[in-house]
């Protein structure tokens, strides 16, 4: 049973005048980034301790500068490619090839519409599956949310209010282990991750929707309100 007050903010949505509290979740997708780099960069400084002191800057100073950068505020020009790189090392070598040829034959056969609609009974399936606590606050279904994320290391979720929806803004979902040709139709399951788990903490009329592509960022944003059909 949903909290009344989580309730009474959804209600809100669709009359049109939802007022949510700001979750930013980005600087802890940030601090994750950057404990990889560290982990990364210390990795490297031992291989390098070991091998001729010729490399011992160029392994050593990388992963520092971008540490103290995401610390100071300062980003480095190649951000995208850093994110691109630890998502990539995210990814299993075990399953990476088998995904990706799964998702080939699955284009070969299935129209990508028709895809979709799997994707997404694929997501209501799994929220089902794993469902949410009862959440009191946005606050609290931010945590709900981004701990499961957490656990999967499937990312983070940033939920932000606009004037007659809920803003859902998800970053370094591994749905890359599909390959980049799949970002059509993969974040589908994360539409019906959100629409089953939203549901039943009583947002039950109003539907989630996939409002952007995947971004170079990582970041792929749905909206939950009311969408013409």
């Amino acid at each position: 049973m949903a909290d009344k007050h989580l309730q009474q903010s959804f209600a809100r949505i669709k009359q049109t005048n939802v007022k949510w509290l700001k979750v930013n979740v980005l600087s802890r997708l940030l601090r994750s980034v950057a404990d990889r780099a560290d982990e990364l960069g210390k990795s490297n400084l031992r291989r390098v301790q070991r091998a001729p002191s010729r490399n011992t800057f160029s392994y050593s100073a990388v992963g520092t500068r971008f540490v103290r950068g995401l610390s100071s505020g300062y980003f480095p020009e190649n951000m995208v490619q850093i994110l691109d790189y630890l998502l990539e090392r995210q990814i299993s070598p075990q399953w990476r090839g088998m995904l990706t040829a799964l998702a080939t034959e699955f284009e070969a056969q299935i129209g990508r519409d028709e895809l979709r609609q799997l994707m997404y009974r694929v997501g209501c399936r799994f929220a089902a599956a794993h469902q949410l606590p009862a959440c009191g606050s946005t606050a609290e279904l931010a945590q709900a949310l981004n701990l499961y994320w957490h656990d999967m290391d499937w990312g983070y979720v940033e939920l932000s209010d606009e004037a007659d929806a809920l803003r859902i803004v998800h970053y370094c979902a591994p749905l890359q282990a599909f390959g980049n040709a799949a970002l059509a139709w993969t974040p589908a399951f994360l539409e019906g991750v959100y629409q089953t788990w939203l549901s039943a903490l009583g947002a039950q009329g109003l539907s989630v929707a996939q409002t952007s592509a995947y971004g170079t960022d990582t970041s792929i944003e749905f909206r939950l309100g009311r969408h013409s059909v």
